[in-house]
């Protein structure tokens, strides 16, 4: 059984930008995707979305570089064991 937590955070910076094609990738790869909490923020057009993911490890990775080759937002991955 897996005992580790893995978040992957993301800062919308350009939601008109990346919007779409980031709600894309986020649906295709669903599967990982165990909770998902989106926080908008006033202060500009943006905000973070938290992703908890869990599952195969191939398929964490692909959603990994999907995330981070897509212009607009900015990604970070933490794994905690």
């Amino acid at each position: 059984m897996d005992q580790s937590y893995r978040i992957v955070g993301i800062l919308v910076k350009e939601p008109k930008k990346a919007g779409t094609e980031l709600q894309n990738i986020l649906t295709a790869y669903g599967c990982v995707i165990r909770s998902r909490l989106g926080i908008n923020n006033d202060k500009f057009k943006g905000g973070i979305i938290i992703l908890d993911i869990t599952g195969d490890e191939k398929e964490i990775e692909l959603l990994i570089n999907k995330l981070n080759n897509l212009k607009g937002i900015e990604v970070h991955y933490m794994n905690f064991n």
